[in-house]
């Protein structure tokens, strides 16, 4: 198999996973990229010592990874609805209005995101991680920008997920 089917596969795969059961994969997903680059940094900082070491330090940095990774995890939902603000500011305003997006308007998009998207993120994590799942899928199938694809994937994964209960306790508790 050559490696760019096998990433498409990969993606695919992964997007079904998202689509139907992402929220309940959201700590794991918002643990997982410190992890990776914690274990990454421990990596670069033992090389050269012994077998042993390098676990430790390899260890050590991925837990000092999952620990900010937590502690940060509101400012990221913040930043990830005040980009999606610019996103549709930037993509909405052109397909809809039919003129073209000034800069300032996806700045101010930007923040009207941040501002009114971050306290419902939590209810609605199951439609974003469908939304996820759905453009992972697409790309999967070489067809990015598919919307009647997109469209339905994300209807029909958010069901699935309110369908069995999804809910993410965790968000809502802090």
């Amino acid at each position: 198999m050559e490696w760019s089917v096998l990433q498409h596969v990969c993606v695919g795969l992964f997007g079904v996973l998202l689509l139907v059961s992402g929220t309940r994969l959201y700590r794991y997903s918002i643990i997982t990229p410190g992890a990776g680059i914690g274990a990454y940094v421990g990596v670069v900082m033992t090389m050269g010592f012994s077998e042993s070491i390098q676990l430790l330090g390899i260890g050590g940095c991925a837990v000092i990874g999952v620990v900010t990774m937590l502690l940060v995890e509101k400012l990221a939902i913040a930043i990830l609805c005040a980009l999606l603000g610019g996103a549709l500011t930037q993509y909405g305003v052109p397909y809809y209005l039919g003129i073209a997006t000034e800069w300032y308007w996806v700045i101010v998009g930007s923040v009207v995101g941040g501002i009114f998207f971050t306290p419902i993120f939590p209810k609605l994590l199951p439609l974003w991680m469908s939304m996820a799942g759905a453009g992972c899928i697409n790309w999967s199938m070489h067809q990015p920008r598919n919307m009647e694809w997109f469209i339905g994937l994300t209807i029909l994964g958010t069901l699935i997920q309110w369908f069995f209960g999804a809910k993410v306790r965790d968000i809502e508790e802090t």
